[in-house]
């Protein structure tokens, strides 16, 4: 059974992203989903002792560290979380050739996620969500 604080039911319509990393991703797993590298990843966040997830979208990578092989296991341990939202935003009539020449640091999202993988991500685009834990994802942690 879940604690309350940490259901699904109490967390799904939060937008603070910064509390979700505090509170929900200081204690979870990490799922690291390469299908589109490298143009894209996505990173499922399983909270321990919930039924929440949180899936994380980056695109448009302009760097991605990871300091383990993706394969040397299916979930990383997390214990902090950071997302950095960009300094500046990107002008929306401004075409693509103009942008792609300019210096994108200050246009970037930065995700670090520690203390097993120490994963840090920059990228242009960034998608977050809170989603329930499927039966079939849940079935699979009680397996293990």
């Amino acid at each position: 059974m879940c604690a309350i604080e940490y259901s699904y039911k109490n967390w799904k319509n939060n937008s603070d992203l910064n509390l979700v990393c505090e509170k929900l991703l200081d204690n979870a797993n990490v799922d690291i989903i390469f299908t589109n590298f490298p143009f894209s990843v996505s990173l499922i966040f399983f909270v321990i002792g919930s039924d929440i997830k949180v899936t994380f979208i980056c695109s448009e990578i302009e760097s991605f560290h990871l300091d383990k092989g993706w394969d040397d296991s299916p979930l990383y341990v997390v214990l902090e979380t950071i997302v950095k939202a960009p300094k500046k935003n990107r002008h929306l009539n401004q075409p693509d050739h103009e942008f792609s020449c300019r210096e994108h640091d200050g246009y970037l999202w930065e995700i670090n996620v520690m203390p097993d993988v120490n994963l840090n991500i920059k990228c242009l685009s960034f998608e977050w969500r809170i989603d329930r834990v499927t039966e079939k994802e849940m079935a699979l942690f009680n397996a293990s």
